[in-house]
């Protein structure tokens, strides 16, 4: 419960602010994609591994790897995610952008799939704990 309600005051707060930011016209996106991913950035960088003895319920070894694997990927993936939509979908180019919408959605799911399998690899290098 506590991640859906995370995932839905982040949610929120990203729409209050583009919302906010739009009504002043299409000025600033790159700071809006940098202003929202940095949750996204400050998660990554907090990020603790480590078990905890004292924990009720410790968490196992692959759950933490999804975890850290999830959030490395959609880190890398929101701006390249609102940079396509940007591009291509919001813009009105007639019969390609059907072409480039689904090009781009190809190669976002092929980043996507390359950057969660490195971060699962990788992340017993990164944080050099024992027990994965």
């Amino acid at each position: 419960i506590s991640w859906s309600v995370i995932f839905v005051g982040y949610a929120s707060v990203w729409y209050a602010f583009w919302w906010g930011v739009t009504q002043h016209g299409c000025r600033w996106f790159y700071w809006k994609v940098a202003f929202a991913m940095a949750p996204l950035a400050v998660a990554l960088v907090l990020f603790n591994p480590h078990q905890d003895p004292q924990a009720m319920i410790p968490l196992s070894a692959g759950e933490m790897k999804f975890r850290f694997s999830a959030i490395a990927t959609g880190t890398v993936l929101f701006p390249l995610y609102a940079i396509a939509l940007r591009t291509f979908v919001f813009r009105e180019d007639g019969q390609t952008m059907w072409k480039r919408t689904i090009l781009a959605c190809l190669a976002l799911m092929l980043i996507g799939c390359l950057a969660f399998a490195a971060s699962w690899y990788l992340m017993p290098l990164l944080y050099g704990v024992d027990f994965l």
